[in-house]
């Protein structure tokens, strides 16, 4: 009795500390759609794919939301590569590597915004699941973004340099988003998040349990996704 009383003495007066979330979802991350500070009291959140089909069609959507919605409502892009989706991983760091070589957030949104343009995704989700190395996926890149996007092309190929353990910036900076997403439960493109509330979609195609965990967000119109917010 005297050990048990001891115990609970010494747990009383220890400094404990406990998140009562996951420590990655206590980072912040995201890139800002549209004019930073133009915001409103609503933040959505949207995790995208780079390979993801369902991200390339929300996206335009939601950069014509950005607009309709300045000064009400935050629009975040998250970059997050499904690891299913096989050289995923450097599309998403490019965009990051993008981001801190122009020293501007909104590199990245834009760059999300080249991968999904045209057949951009098509042409480079199919190099990398088909019949490209991992130095010929990066040159692929580095060709597709640099200049569009008014980076040196040196500079993101030297981001995008893979380490077997770690690598340059965008590295960490892409990992600890990726870790972000997963803290709060992502595991599907595009995921929506609403004030921090997570938004789901219904899909009943195919077989039971077959169908898109995401539902039908990516075919919510501007209209449609006003008058979810504006209630």
């Amino acid at each position: 009795m005297v050990h048990h009383l001891l115990l609970l003495a010494a747990c009383a007066t220890a400094t404990v500390i406990v998140p009562n979330v996951p420590l990655p979802a206590m980072y912040e991350n995201g890139y800002t759609m549209g004019k930073e500070g133009s915001g409103g009291h609503q933040t959505l959140d949207v995790f995208l794919g780079p390979f993801c089909e369902d991200s390339k069609r929300m996206y335009p959507i939601l950069a014509q939301l950005a607009k309709a919605r300045e000064g009400a409502t935050t629009i975040r892009a998250h970059i997050f590569p499904l690891p299913y989706n096989i050289g995923s991983w450097p599309l998403a760091q490019a965009c990051a590597a993008a981001a801190i070589i122009s020293n501007s957030s909104s590199t990245a949104v834009d760059c999300l915004g080249l991968i999904y343009e045209g057949s951009n995704q098509r042409s480079i989700k199919t190099r990398a699941m088909v019949n490209a190395t991992t130095p010929q996926l990066i040159d692929a890149i580095v060709q597709l973004l640099a200049a569009p996007l008014g980076v040196d092309g040196a500079a993101l190929q030297n981001q995008l340099a893979q380490g077997l353990e770690s690598g340059a910036s965008s590295y960490d900076k892409a990992k600890a988003d990726w870790k972000y997403g997963c803290a709060r439960g992502v595991f599907a493109t595009p995921s929506v998040f609403l004030n921090g509330i997570q938004l789901h979609g219904y899909d009943d195609a195919g077989p039971p349990g077959g169908g898109h965990a995401e539902g039908d967000l990516a075919a919510l119109t501007v209209e449609q996704w006003v008058g979810v917010l504006d209630p």
